[in-house]
C-alpha cells in the first residue's frame, strides 16, 4: 500500500511538471529554507503554537506523576516517536499542524500517565485525609 501510494505520488508529479520527479526531490522541496535563523523559527513555531498547547503541553505537568507507573519501553518509545515527529515538524515548517501527529504518538502514554496520576495523587490524598481524621 505504501509502494503503490509513493508510485502514485511521483506518477503524478512527474505528469504535472513534465519530467520525472524523485521522492528525494519531494522531500526536498518540502523542507523548511532559509537558513539557521528560519530553522530555529521552524523549531519555535510547533512549540509556541496554541494547538500544541491545547491538545498535548497541558497535560504534561500533570502525568509526569503517573510515568513512572507505565512501561519504561512504553514512554521510550512515546519519547523516540516524538522526536522524530519534531524533527519532521521542523523540516516541513509545520507550525501549529505538528499539533496533530504530537498528540498522535503521545496521547495513549500522555493520557494514561495522566490518568494513573491523577488516580494515584487523590488516592493518596483520601488517605493522608483519612489518617488525620481517625488518628
Amino acid at each position: 500500500m505504501g509502494l503503490t501510494g509513493l508510485a502514485v505520488v511521483v506518477l503524478v508529479r512527474s505528469v504535472v511538471e513534465g519530467h520525472l520527479i524523485t521522492p528525494l526531490q519531494i522531500a526536498g522541496a518540502e523542507r523548511a529554507d532559509g537558513g539557521l535563523i528560519e530553522l530555529v523559527r521552524a523549531a519555535l513555531r510547533p512549540l509556541t503554537s496554541w494547538a500544541t498547547w491545547l491538545t498535548v503541553i497541558w497535560m504534561v505537568p500533570f502525568a509526569v506523576s503517573g510515568l513512572r507507573f507505565l512501561p519504561k519501553e512504553a514512554v521510550y518509545a512515546t519519547a523516540i516517536g516524538l522526536a522524530g515527529a519534531f524533527v519532521l515538524a521542523v523540516w516541513n515548517d509545520a507550525g501549529s499542524n505538528g499539533a496533530r501527529p504530537f498528540f498522535d504518538i503521545a496521547g495513549p502514554c500522555l493520557c494514561l500517565a495522566f490518568a494513573v496520576g491523577v488516580t494515584k495523587n487523590s488516592s493518596h490524598s483520601a488517605t493522608c485525609r483519612a489518617d488525620r481524621h481517625f488518628s
